[in-house]
C-alpha cells in the first residue's frame, strides 16, 4: 500500500438519495484513498433520475471507468459488450473479492446468461425483512392481545377501528401503500409470492397459484371491512408517511426501521405513543417467516475501455479484505470506532440522532459504500442499530429468516428478455388489475378461473418455461 503512486483519479458514475449524498471527502472514503492512492470523482446523480442517465451515458458510447448498475442491467449489456468481463482478472488480483461471493453464497447470482460476471458486489450491511409493526400503546390501552396469526390480526385490526384512538374516524387500523403489491408479506403467510419465486425447486409465478385466491379472500375482508387505509392503491410514500406521523395508523407492515422513525414523531406530541415490531404471524401452515433482503443490493460495472482495470480490482480486493472490511464497517479507529478486549464496537457519536434516522451518521462517514462494492462485517447491523427499536425488530426476525432465499438472481439470454418484455409485461399488466378489483371488490373471486385463463393467453407457460431455464443454468 498503496496500490499506485502517484495518486489516480477514477471517474465512478452513481446513484445517489439527495438528502444523504455521497462525497469523497466523508472520512472512510478519504481514508480509503489514503491508504490505496486511488481517489474517486463521483459522478452524481439523483436516484430518481439515475435509470435515465444510465441509458444516456451507454448509448453515448462514451463511459466512465466504473458505474453503478443494478444486476438486471448488468446482465443484459454486459453480454453485449458495454462492460469488462471480470473473470480473469477476478482469478488474478480478486481473490477476496471471489471469496466473499462464495462465502456468502452469491457466486451464481452475479453470473449473466453467457456464465461471465460483470460486475462486484454492494453487499448489504442488513437482509432485514420487512416487520409486522403496531401500535404497542393502543394495545395496551384497549388490552388487545398481540396477534400471533392472521385471525387475531384482523382482531386487533377491528379492535383498533371500533376503538378510533386517533379520534373523529380519522384512525386507520392498517397503513399500507402500493396497490396489491403492499400485501406482499400476507400473500408470503398463504405460502405465495407477488411474483415468481423458488418453491419446492421449481420457479412458479405466485399471482396464479391456489393460495393466491385464498390470500386475496382475506386483503379483501380487510378492505371491505375498513380495516385498511382505502386509498392504498393510489397512495404516494409520501401521504403515507404523513398519516403514519398523523398518528392515524393502527399498523403498518415495512422496514423495521420505521418504528424508530414514527416513535419519534408520534412522541413529540403524545410522549406513550410506540410502534414496535411484533413477532411474524403464523402463516396458514403454522410457520412463521421473515422474507429477508437479497443479499446484493447493486453491483459496480467496469467500462470495456477502462485503462485502470487491473487497479479497480485490487482497489475492491483490499475493499472486501479484513482490513478493508473493518474501515468500511466500522469507520476510524478512536473516531468512529474502539476496540475493546479485542473487539471492535461504535463509540457513542454514532448514535447520535441528527435528523429522522439512526442511520444519518454512517451515510456521513461513507460506510459501506452505498453504492461502492463492499463486503460489511457480517451482522454488523446489530452494532448499528443497537439499543433502538430497530433493533428489537432485527433481533424478533432473526430466528425467522428462510435458510432458502426464493428470489435466485437469474439470468437472461437476448432471446429470452425480448419474450420476456413482451409477454411479461403484459402478464404483469394483468394480475395487478385482476388483484385490485378482487381486492376492491370490483371482480368476485368466483371468476378466479377467467383471471387464470387470461394469464396462460398471455403466455404465462411459456414466461414460467424461460424462468425454470434460467434457474437450470443459474444452479449449474
Amino acid at each position: 500500500m498503496p496500490l499506485v503512486q502517484p495518486p489516480v483519479t477514477i471517474d465512478y458514475l452513481m446513484s445517489e438519495n439527495s438528502t444523504e449524498p455521497v462525497v469523497a471527502t466523508a472520512p472512510v472514503l478519504a481514508e480509503l484513498a489514503k491508504r490505496t492512492g486511488v481517489n474517486f470523482n463521483f459522478m452524481n446523480t439523483d436516484s430518481s433520475s439515475y435509470a435515465d442517465k444510465f441509458k444516456i451515458t451507454l448509448a453515448s458510447g462514451k463511459l466512465p471507468d466504473i458505474m453503478y448498475s443494478t444486476r438486471d442491467d448488468m446482465k443484459l449489456y454486459g453480454p453485449q459488450g458495454a462492460f469488462l468481463p471480470l473473470d480473469d482478472l477476478l482469478q488474478k488480483y480478486g481473490q477476496n473479492i471471489l471469496a466473499a461471493m462464495k462465502q456468502r453464497g452469491i457466486y451464481n447470482d452475479m453470473k449473466a446468461a453467457d456464465g461471465h460476471i460483470y460486475g462486484l458486489p454492494k453487499i448489504r450491511e442488513s437482509i432485514m425483512a420487512n416487520a409486522w409493526i403496531v401500535r404497542q400503546d393502543w394495545l395496551d390501552q384497549y388490552g388487545i392481545k398481540t396477534p400471533t396469526n392472521l385471525d387475531e390480526y384482523y382482531n386487533m385490526l377491528k379492535t383498533i377501528k371500533d376503538k378510533d384512538p386517533a379520534g373523529n374516524g380519522s384512525t386507520i387500523p392498517l397503513g399500507v401503500f402500493g396497490g396489491a403489491g403492499a400485501f406482499q408479506d400476507i400473500y408470503a403467510d398463504y405460502g405465495t409470492d407477488s411474483g415468481f419465486f423458488l418453491k419446492d425447486g421449481k420457479m412458479v409465478y405466485g399471482p396464479a397459484m391456489p393460495q393466491m385466491k385464498d390470500a386475496l379472500a382475506y386483503v379483501h375482508k380487510l378492505y371491505a371491512d375498513k380495516l385498511v387505509d382505502q386509498d392504498f392503491a393510489v397512495l404516494s410514500k409520501t401521504q403515507w408517511q404523513a398519516r403514519g406521523s398523523n398518528g392515524q395508523y393502527g399498523a403498518i407492515i415495512y422496514n423495521p426501521q420505521r418504528t424508530d422513525y414514527f416513535t419519534q414523531i408520534l412522541q413529540q406530541q403524545n410522549p406513550k405513543a410506540k410502534m414496535i415490531a411484533i413477532p411474524p404471524l403464523k402463516g396458514t401452515d403454522g410457520k412463521q417467516i421473515a422474507v429477508q433482503q437479497a443479499l446484493i443490493g447493486n453491483v459496480a460495472v467496469l467500462s470495456k475501455d477502462t485503462k485502470n482495470a487491473e487497479l479497480l480490482i485490487k482497489l475492491f480486493n483490499y475493499v472486501f479484505s479484513p482490513e478493508g472490511q473493518n474501515l468500511m464497517s466500522f469507520g476510524i479507529l478512536g473516531d468512529s470506532y474502539q476496540v475493546t478486549n479485542g473487539q471492535p464496537s461504535y463509540t457513542n457519536k454514532m448514535f447520535q440522532k441528527t435528523t429522522t434516522t439512526y442511520q444519518d451518521m454512517y451515510h456521513q462517514y461513507g460506510m459501506f459504500g452505498w453504492t461502492i462494492p463492499v463486503n460489511p462485517v457480517d451482522k454488523i447491523d446489530e452494532q448499528m442499530y443497537k439499543g433502538t427499536l430497530t433493533d428489537d425488530a432485527l433481533k424478533l426476525q432473526d430466528n425467522y429468516y428462510l435458510k432458502t432465499y426464493p428470489y435466485p438472481s437469474l439470468s437472461f439470454t437476448d432471446q429470452e428478455n425480448a419474450v420476456l418484455k413482451s409477454k411479461f409485461t403484459s402478464i404483469k399488466d394483468i394480475t395487478s388489475q385482476y388483484q385490485l378489483k378482487y381486492i376492491t371488490g370490483q371482480d368476485s373471486l368466483d371468476n378466479w378461473n377467467g383471471f387464470i385463463n387470461q394469464l396462460k393467453a398471455a403466455g404465462l407457460d411459456e414466461v414460467t418455461k424461460i424462468y425454470n431455464d434460467a434457474y437450470v443454468r443459474y444452479s449449474k
